[in-house]
């Protein structure tokens, strides 16, 4: 049985989107074997995946980029509609693109 099939039909619910998406990134047997552990069950002997803490922390760190994406997104739209935003809001999306600056450099 293939992997991607193993996730659907073996795993937790809440790790099958983790799973997921760490399986279209790295699905090389030697990124994969880094990113997610399988455990045997018995009597049929299935896989049953679940991902590493590495793998929970790519996830998450993926998580928090679109985020900040679509905050900076949000910010260049309200300029674009107002022609201007408040000193405020201009520090609140500047303050958003330093750390977006800073999460992707990682």
């Amino acid at each position: 049985m293939n992997v991607r099939k193993e996730i659907e039909l073996y795993s937790a619910d809440a790790d099958k989107p983790v799973l997921n998406w760490l399986f279209d990134r790295y699905h090389y047997a030697s990124q994969w074997n880094f990113v997610a552990t399988c455990d045997f069950s018995r009597p049929h002997f299935h896989r049953i995946w679940s991902p590493t803490r590495a793998g929970l922390k790519l996830f998450a760190h993926d998580e928090l980029v679109a985020a900040l994406r679509k905050i900076d997104a949000f910010w260049t739209m309200r300029i674009a509609q107002l022609g201007a935003l408040s000193d405020e809001a201009m520090e609140v999306r500047h303050i958003g693109r330093v750390a977006l600056a800073k999460v992707t450099a990682q």
